[in-house]
């Protein structure tokens, strides 16, 4: 049996946009600047490296962030924040979930509200990642004297649509809403 190729979603591709300038927003924040990358760079096969990946649920689409990173890279971030002493493991997990939850904000901008799922990740050496489904794509990011990958996933049912009033409920990073 052959498997239909869903349609191209154009707005995937501002999805993907959104997500290398909050990558950029977020780690500039943190005073460890990155800069997207052309290279196609794989975790290293012999280093100890990290996956950390958060499911994500909205309106007829729901999808996966995988951010990825040699061991080293992550005691780096921790160190531009000034943490010299903590789980590796837990410290990518909370990276994802602030990335994904910057990318929140603008998707909300945009008319998609979506929940995240609690982050997971793994350490471990030679880690790969499995063939990508056909909403998928991948950026490179580099660091002073390391690398970091990202990876959105995203599945679109049929009827998707961007709802109108989305937006007014947005709220920039960083900004407390009172109740």
């Amino acid at each position: 049996m052959i498997s239909a190729i869903p349609p191209p979603n154009p707005f995937f591709e501002r999805m993907g946009a959104h997500l290398c300038e909050v990558m950029t927003e977020m780690f500039a924040a943190l005073e460890c600047p990155v800069s997207l990358s052309t290279s196609a760079a794989e975790l290293p096969p012999d280093e100890r490296a990290g996956v950390a990946a958060i499911g994500y649920v909205g309106e007829k689409v729901r999808g996966v962030l995988l951010l990825s990173a040699s061991e080293i890279a992550i005691e780096r971030w921790m160190e531009c924040m000034g943490v010299t002493d903590c789980d590796i493991g837990d410290a990518l997990g909370e990276f994802a979930n602030m990335l994904l939850g910057r990318l929140k904000a603008r998707l909300l901008k945009e008319g998609l509200p979506i929940s995240l799922a609690i982050p997971t990740a793994t350490i471990g050496v030679g880690l790969r990642f499995s063939v990508p489904p056909p909403h998928s794509m991948s950026f490179v990011f580099q660091g002073p004297g390391w690398t970091v990958r990202t990876r959105l996933h995203a599945t679109f049912e049929v009827g998707f649509a961007l709802e109108e009033r989305a937006s007014e409920l947005a709220a920039e990073a960083g900004r407390v809403v009172l109740f």
